[in-house]
């Protein structure tokens, strides 16, 4: 068996109002990767779906020394004909000069699945978390108001460590090209073949952010 290793990494692609959010994607690699480390790959945050998601985003945050609230009462709509509601808000994130909103959403993505079908997860998922951020920002005084996909990633096949680490790397080479404005992965080694409840295993985790306000 290989010397198992942790694949983790983000791109931020022509900055599009996220520089700042460099030591925040780092910061989130980091949370994960403990939470594997001190659980001795028994869990994955990654595999609680949206709102686990949302709460390591949340702590990455204050572990940067920004402030994070989640899940909060906020007017949403007013868009066109739309009328006006009270709903909630993901999550809000700032620091002493920004403030943004987020939107998420979550999916599972098969290891193994073609490329093409890669990149149509992710901008599905990515599109259902942009309706919803536009309906936040048309009401929000944040500078913005961020899409965020989750997208877990699982297989079905009996790991076979050189083939498996293979497509984890192969699956990182696809996501780092994909149409958003910035994208994270992480794989951590502690939960690489742990068992999950359908027999699937599910290594990893990956993360694409676009900001409505550049198209």
């Amino acid at each position: 068996m290989p010397s198992e290793t942790t694949y983790r990494g983000y791109v931020i692609k022509n900055r599009k109002g996220l520089k700042h959010w460099e030591p925040l994607l780092e910061e989130w690699l980091l949370c994960i990767e403990r939470y594997c480390r001190i659980w001795k790959g028994g869990d994955a945050p990654y595999i609680h779906k949206e709102r686990a998601n949302i709460g390591l985003l949340s702590a990455a945050a204050w572990r940067c020394g920004w402030i994070a609230l989640e899940e909060f009462r906020h007017e949403k709509g007013g868009r066109s004909s739309k009328e006006k509601w009270v709903g909630r808000a993901d999550l809000q994130i700032a620091t002493d000069n920004t403030e943004e909103f987020i939107e998420a959403k979550f999916n599972w993505i098969e290891l193994f699945a073609k490329p093409e079908k890669v990149h149509t997860s992710i901008k599905n998922v990515l599109s259902q978390a942009t309706i919803a951020a536009e309906e936040t920002r048309t009401n929000s005084e944040a500078s913005n108001c961020l899409a965020v996909a989750f997208l877990a990633v699982y297989s079905r096949k009996e790991p076979d460590p050189d083939g498996f680490n293979s497509a984890i790397q192969d699956l990182i080479l696809e996501v780092s090209k994909t149409n958003c404005h910035a994208v994270a992965w992480c794989f951590p080694k502690e939960y690489r073949y742990a068992e999950h409840d359908d027999n699937s295993c599910v290594p990893g985790i990956i993360m694409a952010i676009s900001n409505p306000a550049y198209p």
